[in-house]
């Protein structure tokens, strides 16, 4: 028997974000399954990518009721808090201290008031489960308050819920143990002990997450890739006239950009070596450049950067690069790695142990690892014979010779990667499916 599931989600289409792909794939596979889907998110302007579309208002003030071959869209409008229209009015550098104040009383208002700008979500979602039934609400965050608004609509309906963690929501403050961290806490022990399963995308988080919740069941559904995405670029050969290094996305503070950087400088400088390095999407570009003026200036020919893009044109561009380049996450998965390991490229994985990188990650890595530090990328890449995991900054001088030699003598890097089906996005709600069967009996 068909059932329905009600999914509230921010990160959506067109928002072009690694968030908005999980709850994408869920609704364009969940149908195969016998599941129906009701997606309940905010109205994105119609050019959602530009640099504050994140916090524009919406095309319109009232829900956006749409319907295609893979199920119901409900828009909820959305309204910019106070901090954030004087963010839009006046920039990034003006008045920063009375947008973090505005902030901080939006962030902790709308646990405890009916008010927020994911407000409209819940509104809209409530509205429609008075006039319709549906078998399970999915939530997945962050934004973590959508796990109140499911628990609440679970509650006011009569309808089991599952909290589905891309992210920790109080354990990512665990190391700073301040009055948020304590907040947070509070609202994530009051709220997801209703929840009737958790989802979450790693071993280690769903560990993390025992510590709290250990009666509740969970399921372990890993970030993935587009299968059919993929299948549109794989006939797309590596390029063969220069050693080309591709990035895909987001560089956290506590990745060691920098260290990278000064390896490939060290091994031009040695080698008189050529090299492309490829940026998409790079989220720290004024890091990136002002390092490479101040520092690196010998570099800067070699290094482009570019827009963010969809999901399907970004595996194109990235098939045909030779390497891709991967951060250490340590505790965390990412997203891009299964990106990497679906298009078959080797990829480079910078640092395991490397002392810089390490003094990167005690400054800025928020997660508390410290008892059992997980490299969980690593042992990934191991198992699937995906790449090359590189110790340090003297290593990634030696590997940079090792790959431009085979660059030299065959015009390609071969990959060896096996075993990725696992991590479609197909297969992966396939496994969603079953867990929402279970629930909603």
């Amino acid at each position: 028997m068909k059932k329905k599931a009600l999914l509230l989600v921010y990160d959506f289409p067109p928002y072009n974000s690694v968030g908005a792909l999980r709850p994408a794939a869920w609704r364009k596979y969940l149908n195969e399954y016998k599941v129906d889907t009701i997606v309940v998110t905010r109205d994105w302007a119609i050019n959602a990518n530009f640099k504050n579309a994140y916090i524009a208002p919406s095309s319109f003030n009232t829900v956006i009721d749409t319907e295609d071959e893979f199920g119901k869209i409900l828009k909820a409008p959305y309204f910019p808090s106070i901090a954030n229209k004087i963010l839009l009015k006046h920039g990034e550098q003006r008045f920063s201290f009375i947008r973090k104040s505005f902030s901080a009383l939006d962030e902790i208002g709308q646990y405890v008031l009916p008010t927020g700008t994911k407000r409209s979500i819940f509104l809209a979602a409530d509205a429609y489960l008075k006039q319709h039934k549906v078998d399970v609400i999915i939530a997945t965050g962050d934004p973590f308050i959508l796990f109140k608004h499911a628990s609440d609509l679970g509650k006011k309906h009569h309808i089991p819920w599952i909290a589905d963690y891309r992210d920790p929501w109080s354990h990512y403050l665990e190391r700073k143990n301040n009055w948020l961290y304590r907040f947070y806490r509070k609202q994530e022990l009051r709220t997801v002990r209703s929840a009737a399963a958790i989802t979450t995308v790693s071993q280690y988080l769903a560990d993390k997450l025992d510590q709290y919740f250990p009666d509740i069941p969970k399921q372990i559904l890993p970030n993935g890739y587009d299968p059919e995405n993929v299948a549109k670029c794989m006939a797309i050969q590596q390029q063969s006239d220069v050693l080309t290094i591709a990035h895909a996305g987001t560089i956290y503070d506590w990745h060691p950009l920098e260290r990278f950087l000064d390896a490939v400088g060290t091994w031009k400088k040695q080698n008189n070596g050529r090299l492309r390095l490829v940026f998409y999407g790079l989220n720290q570009l004024e890091r990136l450049t002002d390092y490479l003026n101040t520092y690196q200036p010998e570099l800067r020919a070699m290094v482009e950067c570019t827009p963010r893009m969809p999901n399907e044109e970004m595996l194109i561009e990235l098939r045909k690069a030779n390497v891709m380049l991967m951060f250490n996450y340590y505790a965390y998965m990412g997203t891009k790695i299964f990106d990497y390991i679906a298009i078959e490229r080797t990829i480079l994985l910078c640092f395991e142990n490397d002392p810089v990188a390490k003094e990167l990650k005690d400054k800025h890595y928020l997660l508390n690892d410290s008892d059992n530090p997980p490299q969980i990328q690593v042992d990934t890449l191991k198992q699937h014979n995906a790449g090359i995991v590189v110790q340090d900054h003297d290593q990634l001088i030696s590997v940079l010779n090792q790959l431009q030699q085979e660059f030299d003598q065959h015009g390609c890097i071969h990959s060896q990667t096996v075993n990725k089906e696992h991590f479609s996005r197909k297969y992966q709600t396939q496994l969603l499916a079953q867990l929402i069967h279970s629930i909603a009996q």
